[in-house]
């Protein structure tokens, strides 16, 4: 027996920000969230696949912000999550999607390239997180 489909809306209320939210998995984490009712800011560090998403979005796009971002960079980190804490007037979930792939061979990575991996996927995260949680925690400590 076939039952119809119900609304889902999980984050209902909720106010999201979603690094690497331009492409792949992180963009894929924001149309869920926008199709269950978040407002979402995404951040990336590509213009065009920000705008992408912004398209896929359709009618929930009222509930994105989409904010450059590019999380190997402390000064770029500190400006997006601001400007995602402004635009949402908080935060209370946080997605870091932000990630890139070199797919060379150890022996012929660059040391470069190996930490430039470092940066991104693992100082990347850390700094993310290290600026979110005061804002969400902040935003908590509000009176209603």
């Amino acid at each position: 027996m076939n039952q119809p489909a119900r609304h889902v809306a999980r984050y209902e209320g909720r106010r999201a920000l979603v690094t690497g939210g331009g492409s792949g998995i992180g963009q894929a984490t924001v149309l869920r969230m926008l199709a269950e009712g978040g407002r979402v800011v995404a951040a990336d560090i590509s213009e065009d696949g920000l705008k992408d998403t912004a398209d896929k979005a359709g009618a929930a796009a009222v509930r994105l912000t989409t904010v450059l971002l590019d999380v190997a960079d402390e000064a770029s980190v500190r400006a997006g999550v601001a400007a995602a804490v402004e635009a949402l007037g908080g935060l209370d979930v946080l997605v870091n999607a932000a990630g890139i792939l070199r797919s060379s061979h150890t022996h012929e990575t660059t040391l470069d390239a190996f930490e430039q991996v470092i940066r991104t996927n693992l100082t990347g995260t850390f700094l993310v997180i290290r600026e979110a949680v005061p804002a969400s925690w902040r935003a908590r400590a509000r009176p209603s």
